[in-house]
């Protein structure tokens, strides 16, 4: 039998949903924010997906090494993603690090840094990617067949699947303003954001 799913709203607005299942020590905590690659601008297709790719590459204090470190130390998993509807960042720690664990969280999803080594790291394998995609066959008839309807939201081709895409053939200007898009991150924490929590 499922657990029950409770509903609640914190004092800052934030919609959290908490499934408690006591069979094991851990907690799986997963903030969902309502913007996601369907948002991006025109002409600047990938940009939700590199913002999600670097927030945890650097955040607060704390280097994208630091970050990795912390989270090893405490038994924990931290992963961001970028989806068309949402970004996602997730978090699985045993429940007696739950409280060291939510402020390197915190730091990745409220304060990004957008190292600058980090950004060209991400550019070029994005790049290899595009070049590696121009031979697929499969993956180059699926970005045609998006385009097809470009007028449309859901109509932007993939990152991956892109040979234009000016947020890896730019500098990394781009990038790096798109700590206005962790911005509305922020912003979307308290009237959109949604977070799922598993006690197991």
């Amino acid at each position: 039998m499922q657990a029950p799913l409770e509903k609640r709203t914190l004092s800052n607005g934030l919609q959290i949903q908490v499934m408690g299942v006591h069979k094991v020590p851990t907690v799986h905590i997963e903030l969902a924010i309502r913007t996601g690659s369907g948002a991006d601008p025109a002409g600047k297709f990938g940009l939700a997906s590199l913002t999600a790719d670097m927030i945890d590459e650097g955040a607060g204090s704390r280097s994208a090494l630091e970050i990795s470190d912390a989270i090893d130390y405490l038994g924990a998993q931290l992963s961001t993603t970028g989806g068309v509807d949402a970004t996602f960042v997730e978090l699985h720690v045993p429940v007696a690090r739950l409280a060291d664990a939510l402020p390197v969280m915190a730091d990745v999803v409220m304060r990004p840094t957008f190292p600058d080594a980090e950004l060209k790291r991400l550019r070029e394998e994005r790049l290899a990617s595009l070049l590696e995609t121009q031979d697929d066959p499969e993956q180059s008839f699926a970005g045609l067949t998006q385009r097809s309807e470009a007028d449309h939201r859901y109509g932007a081709p993939p990152p991956v699947t892109m040979s234009f895409c000016p947020v890896v053939n730019d500098e990394c200007d781009d990038a790096r303003n798109s700590t206005a898009r962790a911005t509305s991150i922020g912003e979307a924490l308290r009237p959109m954001g949604v977070s799922r929590a598993m006690r197991r």
